[in-house]
């Protein structure tokens, strides 16, 4: 048979066009690529649909996910608290998306919406960074997936090609499981909060809540027409960038998986606090520690013990960490709110203020005049002042302000001495029978494993000058109940 033209047409049947037809194939527009030789994808796809096409190949599933069964690992364990912090984070970014595309129809948005903001954290910018994935079920390069050039421009290919994908093209997730898991704990919280009307009590997808609001407080209309705006945003118009390898065997995704995860040089601890304007506690050194300080925190972590490199510095690692433990009361970073650390500026400021009275601070060779040079006391003096204000067994508010107070006056007044003659510095790193010799009854306060001691640090031979390890989140803790023994203030059993 043939058409008008004189063209020979093949005849079919419906019956045979729909054993043929996929249901779950949709067209998607690419831009056709060679990276280092090799053809990939790349395009946008909204959060919700990435995570419809997208799989993650890591042991966990393998052994959970029936379907997965049969697949090949190529990811690393998830982390959950990573996972929560980019979730977090791109829930900040939908907020302000939201927020901007409201001030640009130039509709008023309301204090509570600016609340919700300031609760989150107002980053300078907010991006989410591309996904890198693979097609297991195609042919190497992508041969037996149909493209068709959607045309030129100026007499050359433009390289964007509509591709169609259905369900059996997995996108293997070869960098950006922890941004997907973050993604999915966005849409959950966010289905929770228009569902119920209420924030989640559970801990895995709780990733908002104002301060002086339970959980069982009905969101004002207002706020919930808000997170549903918020929600389509994260359905329907943020987009995620995509690069697509085709057709890769288990050996080679392995192998990409550890070239990027291993070929990247980290951003130096010093500078990536530097830049970074999103962490309250970072904020909070900007605005208020270093206009402080007499000197610019060193932005490299060196080390200060070889001699001629003492310059009276601390690093900008040690500061935000002193900072950190004040407020947190420890050495690991959790996901805080703006306004827990905003509420917290004045105890930052009188803490800082305190440490500046101690004698040779800051100076030139200061490690070798005052054991406050080492940046383990002064995050003993911070863990020590948290303890006192917001955990020593829930003491009176008015009991806690006065021990507070009373430590800051021993620091400023040389009560507390850091000088190297003082032996409540020396009692962490000496065994259990030179402890009592130098202050009877120092052991009844102090509940330190004898068995680390030695690792805690050393007393230089002949002198009085002690040398801390690296085991800082131990050594803190023990500091902290030294001096709270030698200013007879609230102990941690007590």
């Amino acid at each position: 048979m043939r058409n008008e033209f004189g063209t020979a047409e093949r005849v079919t049947t419906l019956d045979e066009v729909s054993h043929r037809v996929d249901s779950t194939a949709k067209t998607y527009p690419a831009l056709v690529g060679e990276n280092l030789g090799h053809t990939t994808l790349k395009f946008s796809l909204p959060i919700n649909q990435l995570l419809q096409m997208s799989q993650v190949a890591n042991s966990h599933n393998i052994k959970n996910i029936v379907s997965l069964e049969n697949e090949y690992e190529a990811q690393r364990g998830l982390v959950v608290t990573h996972a929560k912090k980019l979730a977090q984070y791109t829930l900040m970014g939908l907020v302000k998306s939201e927020i901007k595309s409201q001030e640009k129809i130039k509709s008023k948005v309301s204090s509570q919406i600016h609340e919700v903001q300031n609760n989150l954290g107002r980053p300078a910018y907010t991006s989410l960074q591309p996904m890198v994935t693979n097609i297991r079920t195609c042919d190497p390069g992508g041969g037996n997936i149909p493209a068709v050039d959607v045309g030129e421009t100026y007499g050359q290919t433009t390289g964007i090609y509509n591709v169609t994908l259905s369900n059996k093209h997995v996108l293997w997730v070869v960098d950006g499981q922890h941004r997907i898991e973050g993604f999915r704990m966005v849409l959950d919280f966010l289905k929770h909060v228009l569902r119920t009307c209420k924030y989640p009590r559970q801990a895995d997808i709780s990733l908002y809540k104002p301060s002086g609001i339970n959980n069982d407080q009905i969101i004002s209309e207002e706020i919930l027409g808000f997170w549903e705006a918020v929600y389509d945003w994260a359905m329907n118009r943020a987009t995620v960038s995509v690069e697509c390898h085709l057709g890769l065997n288990k050996h080679e995704e392995q192998q990409l998986f550890y070239d990027l995860n291993s070929k990247g040089k980290k951003v130096a601890t010093g500078l990536s606090y530097k830049f970074d304007h999103t962490d309250p506690i970072n904020t909070a050194v900007k605005n208020i520690v270093l206009p402080m300080l007499p000197f610019v925190p060193n932005l490299r972590d060196k080390d200060q013990w070889v001699k001629g490199q003492d310059d009276g510095r601390l690093t900008r690692t040690e500061v935000n960490k002193i900072t950190q433990i004040l407020c947190l009361g420890k050495n690991v970073s959790r996901h805080i709110t703006p306004k827990e650390i905003q509420d917290k500026y004045d105890l930052i400021q009188t803490f800082w203020e305190t440490l500046l009275s101690i004698k040779h601070f800051g100076e030139p060779d200061w490690r070798e005049k005052t054991v406050a040079a080492q940046s383990v006391t002064l995050k003993a003096l911070a863990f020590t002042v948290h303890r006192l204000v917001f955990s020593v067994n829930s003491l009176p508010r008015e009991e806690a302000i006065k021990c507070t107070q009373r430590l800051f006056e021993a620091i400023r007044s040389d009560l507390l001495s850091f000088s190297f003659d003082n032996p409540i510095w020396r009692v962490v790193v000496l065994p259990k029978v030179e402890r009592e010799k130098i202050l009877k009854g120092i052991n009844k306060s102090l509940s330190l494993n004898e068995d680390k001691v030695q690792t805690y640090g050393f007393v230089f031979e002949n002198t009085n000058k002690v040398r801390y390890g690296n085991r800082h989140n131990d050594i803190m803790v023990h500091l902290g109940d030294a001096i709270c023994w030698q200013l007879n203030l609230p102990s941690r059993e007590k």
